[in-house]
């Protein structure tokens, strides 16, 4: 998917012989919060984790003008890295006395927390809709495409520390945000922006027991924009 973001961008790029283009650069800088929900399900039992961390994020941002109004954009984010937390627990080998007790709860002999790093990156290609509420002052919206991937581990692993074959899982989602631009000079300006991603994803863990695997990671960041058009 990444690829063919970068190859339609690349389309884009033979319709300046049709229109008066502008392109601009940005810089992003912000926080990402990050709505975690893990869940797992066996034999009727389920497992949850929930999470809300803030993070720092990074992104950097090119675009097309082609009139007052429209914008194609081309953009990379770094959403951070959640430093999340779960609970191990060590039982005592088969032949600890209260494993031959029928019926009995096994007790845990000690526990442990287990960081889980959940650090996530996103190529997104989107369209820019904008206008002036003011000479120097505007408002846009944006909607488009983004193809998100893990660096590390899934939110699946928050519930299920066997998930390993989950890293650096990658996928599509829509994304959108609203925002506004001041324009400092002729080729400055510096912005704000809100935007919104969710990934929703779930499947089966059919190596042991078939094991019902969901969680959704809702990316929610809010950016500081210094931004070039030439």
């Amino acid at each position: 998917m990444k690829y063919s973001i970068l190859g339609v961008a690349a389309l884009l790029l033979p319709l300046s012989s049709y229109a008066q283009m502008q392109f601009s650069s940005e810089l992003l800088l912000g926080k990402s919060q990050n709505d975690i929900h893990s869940s797992i399900e066996l034999n009727n039992k389920k497992k949850h984790y929930s999470s809300d961390l803030v993070t720092n994020s990074l992104g950097v941002r090119v675009g097309v003008k082609f009139s007052d109004y429209i914008s194609f954009e081309l953009s990379k984010h770094f959403h951070g890295d959640g430093k999340n937390e779960v609970t191990m627990n060590v039982y005592a080998p088969l032949d600890y006395p209260s494993f031959q007790v029928s019926g009995e709860k096994i007790e845990p002999i000690s526990s442990y927390k287990l960081p889980v790093p959940i650090e996530l990156e996103s190529t997104r290609l989107g369209i820019k809709a904008q206008t002036r509420l003011f000479d120097t002052l505007s408002v846009n919206m944006r909607l488009g495409i983004a193809q998100w991937g893990y660096q590390a581990s899934t939110p699946a692993r928050l519930t299920f520390s066997r998930a390993g074959y989950d890293m650096q899982k990658s996928g599509n989602d829509v994304f959108y945000s609203v925002g506004l631009e001041h324009q400092i000079t002729e080729n400055w300006y510096v912005g704000f922006e809100y935007s919104l991603m969710r990934i929703n994803e779930s499947d089966v863990y059919v190596e042991i027991d078939s094991i019902s695997r969901s969680y959704q990671h809702d990316v929610k960041e809010a950016s500081f924009i210094l931004g070039w058009q030439f």
